[in-house]
């Protein structure tokens, strides 16, 4: 985590929704198990903010010091854009940090805009002994097997040494080795696109891709699990064939605030960037009438004018989306919808993945 230059305390937490998460948490009775890392922008939270959330249950820590220190040690990085390079930065922290508080158990590193639809501690015991990258997107990554982290950090060292040679070896592999990019690899491992090796995602793909970093296989592993997981909310579809046995006229239902995909509970949500976007243009869309589907933005054009109509018309945070769904909680947010209107009702942007519960 970091705090951009010129931020207030209010818009970090309205796009790091920490006050909204860590209510939902108290309100079905689970304990916020969390540290926080912040690698820049400390003092620019307010104290009263910073001390809140360790009310709600956080751990803050200030890293900035241990960020300058990485900064020197893998100058290349500097390159890039802030969230950009404290992403392939963090790996290498939280490693050092576990070290620093004489942690050796499994580690779980989870991305600020997850919301857990059941209890994270059940996630916790449901991952226990399992080292994988959630279907190729680091937002939830659990690490039990620290050979990881070496791995990892050696291979950022060999990028920072020279990026464009690094990311040419990776291209140079994937096109060498067409066979290793399966379609399931591809949906639960991940890949990299760019030319130039330019995220952790990136690197992490292609690390995974090439066998360098150790993962739990993925077969029996996730068939066996109780809970549904999806990186990308916007993709639940894809990840129901192999968790549900079917792609198509799935049942999702919401129980207690709680959602279930074909009785499965949804481990959590993912509000990143296209999630948000999306949910952003169904509000705005519902509220001026709309009862049809709702295509995803980057696949249609009229929803991608909408999707930036609504900087001008309906800005929504990841806060605002949050205190929007109605199965949530929230009582501060005049207008709202429930997760099964936003999924069942004609709304879901890939038709036929979900049945309409009428």
């Amino acid at each position: 985590m970091w705090v951009n230059a010129g931020m207030t305390t209010d818009r970090f937490d309205a796009i790091n929704p920490f006050s909204a998460v860590a209510e939902i948490y108290a309100r079905r009775g689970w304990r916020n198990p969390f540290t926080i890392l912040l690698f820049d922008g400390y003092n620019q939270l307010t104290p009263d903010y910073r001390a809140k959330l360790g009310e709600w249950g956080y751990a803050l820590v200030d890293y900035s010091a241990e960020t300058e220190r990485l900064y020197a040690q893998f100058p290349a990085l500097m390159r890039y854009p802030i969230n950009e390079r404290i992403c392939f930065l963090r790996w290498l922290a939280v490693e050092d940090w576990v070290k620093d508080q004489g942690i050796s158990e499994q580690v779980f590193v989870i991305d600020a805009d997850i919301v857990f639809n059941v209890d994270p501690a059940l996630v916790a015991q449901e991952f226990k002994g399992v080292t994988t990258t959630m279907q190729g997107n680091p937002c939830f990554t659990s690490i039990s097997d620290y050979g990881w982290f070496t791995r990892y950090r050696q291979a950022l060292v060999a990028l920072n040494a020279d990026v464009e040679g690094y990311s040419k070896a990776a291209w140079d592999f994937k096109r060498q080795t067409p066979g290793a990019l399966t379609q399931e690899h591809y949906e639960w491992f991940g890949d990299f696109r760019r030319e130039i090796i330019s995220s952790d995602m990136d690197l992490i793909g292609y690390l995974l891709l090439s066998g360098q970093l150790p993962q739990t296989p993925i077969g029996a592993f996730f068939k066996g699990l109780k809970y549904y997981y999806a990186e990308n909310a916007m993709l639940l579809g894809t990840y129901a064939k192999k968790q549900v046995g079917r792609a198509k006229g799935v049942r999702f239902v919401c129980r207690d605030g709680e959602a279930q995909i074909d009785g499965k509970k949804l481990a959590f949500w993912h509000f990143q960037g296209e999630m948000r976007t999306w949910l952003n243009l169904v509000f705005l869309l519902r509220k001026l009438g709309w009862r049809g589907r709702v295509p995803m933005h980057h696949y249609n054009k009229f929803a991608r004018w909408f999707a930036f109509a609504n900087h001008f018309v309906l800005h929504m945070s990841r806060r605002d989306v949050i205190h929007g769904i109605r199965d949530f909680g929230f009582a501060d947010t005049a207008f709202q919808l429930g997760l099964e209107e936003i999924f069942c009702d004609q709304t879901y942007w890939d038709e036929g993945v979900f049945c309409d519960l009428d």
